[in-house]
């Protein structure tokens, strides 16, 4: 099982929705994904959890700390800490997954003590728009393994 953080502060829902519609399509679902905010307004945050109700494999952190200064390494670590398992994948909430991806991801995980790097590619203005149209995700250009 390999654990998705993705650190969050004040980013569209819909830009969140499309990454985690990218998961629900995935061909192995041995992933989880924990989301920690760090100190969005509360009216996005109430709209998260909306959204995150929607997806049964999403814990949502959600913590109060608008005050301080946006820390993606703090939020991060918080993740790392509530997640029980060996391995994982931290994402941006632009990133979008292939459908194979965590079926290649988790045969990765026979080995011990490695670290992976991956390129990512980014949608033109085109694919971006397709996207929002609602088009069918197969149609667009993926990350690719």
């Amino acid at each position: 099982m390999i654990s998705i953080i993705y650190a969050n502060r004040n980013r569209e829902v819909e830009r969140i929705k499309a990454s985690l519609d990218s998961l629900v399509r995935q061909t192995d679902e041995r992933f989880e994904v924990i989301f920690v905010d760090y100190g969005s307004d509360k009216k996005l945050v109430k709209e998260y959890e909306a959204l995150f109700n929607t997806f049964k494999f999403v814990q949502f952190f959600s913590l109060e700390v608008s005050q301080l200064l946006w820390n993606k390494s703090k939020a991060l670590n918080y993740g790392i800490q509530k997640s029980a398992s060996e391995w994982i994948f931290i994402a941006d909430v632009d990133i979008l997954f292939s459908p194979d991806t965590f079926e290649f991801l988790n045969n990765l995980t026979t080995t011990s003590e490695n670290f992976y790097l991956f390129k990512l590619g980014y949608l033109d203005k085109h694919q971006s728009q397709k996207l929002y149209a609602g088009d069918e995700f197969n149609s667009l250009i993926f990350w690719g393994l």
